[in-house]
């Protein structure tokens, strides 16, 4: 009976091991905001420190919303700063989806902001995402961030 526990054992192992190794590294990093009022001049930033220089990551930018957020779209600043300082400054515009929670729960949007991006830097990278908006404050936001995820192509397009 000790024999087929252990052969059980290893077939979940292996099962496991099997499963996880096709999925592919995901790192999000999020800064919380005051959902009440975002002042439209207020930057927030999220740091990721990295240490891969040689896989090819797609970046999504990741918003956690509630019901209070406009059905316009959130129209973004994204500047991100290498270890070494240099820096980039895009532009992003994240649309709020139609369909709302009944229940007031906060849902997430991920936006594609980058594919097949080689960070080749070693060290802290920062992404600064500041509201591009005539109002003084957006409403209903409460998180921002980065979802760095490994791309599956090794095709180079855009690197920092």
């Amino acid at each position: 009976m000790n024999k087929d526990r252990y052969l059980y054992a290893a077939i979940l192992f292996t099962g496991i091991v099997t499963f996880t190794s096709c999925v592919a590294p995901q790192q999000i990093y999020t800064t919380e905001i005051d959902e009440f009022g975002w002042p439209a001049d207020q930057e927030v930033s999220v740091e990721f420190s990295n240490t891969d220089t040689v896989s090819l990551r797609s970046l999504n930018v990741v918003v956690r919303y509630g019901q209070d957020f406009s059905m316009e779209p959130l129209n973004l600043s994204i500047t991100t700063v290498t270890p070494d300082g240099y820096r980039w400054i895009d532009t992003l515009s994240i649309s709020a989806p139609e369909q709302r929670s009944a229940y007031g729960l906060y849902q997430d949007i991920e936006q594609p902001y980058r594919r097949k991006t080689l960070l080749d830097r070693n060290g802290q990278y920062v992404f600064v995402f500041r509201p591009l908006s005539s109002k003084k404050e957006i409403k209903g936001v409460a998180a921002i961030g980065i979802d760095i995820r490994q791309e599956q192509s090794d095709e180079i397009k855009n690197d920092f």
